[in-house]
């Protein structure tokens, strides 16, 4: 990443951000412990940057309670049918980048055949 700087008349640096700068971008970071049972414990962590924090501030400081629930649901729902939550969701609206983040469970999620291991995860397509 570079930004460009000018020195102006009264010595002050103009910051000029770059378009590169200025994108969002979301990283999402998923660990998994996969189980001698091919159950699989996931711990997901999505970290938004650029200008997309502020719609991810917005939503996740008006959210209610309810509808919090039901959309940690949704995340869970997104991993598989079976995954149920082991902590709470974890938001951090506050800094930067933004952080959202949370653990779940999977019985019955990885096959493990001699020295293989499979796991087939499925996302919608919109």
């Amino acid at each position: 990443n570079t930004i460009e700087t000018k020195l102006d008349y009264n010595g002050i640096k103009a910051v000029t951000p770059t378009e590169e700068n200025l994108s969002s971008f979301k990283r999402e970071t998923m660990v998994c412990y996969v189980r001698k049972d091919g159950a699989v414990d996931f711990e997901i962590e999505n970290t938004t940057f650029g200008p997309s924090v502020g719609a991810f501030r917005k939503q996740y400081s008006e959210i209610l309670p309810v509808d919090r629930a039901r959309h940690y649901q949704e995340l869970l729902g997104e991993i598989a049918q079976g995954a149920s939550a082991t902590g709470e969701l974890e938001t951090d609206y506050t800094g930067y980048p933004a952080r959202l983040a949370y653990k779940a469970y999977v019985p019955d999620y990885a096959v493990i055949e001699d020295d293989r291991l499979t796991m087939a995860r499925e996302e919608k397509i919109q």
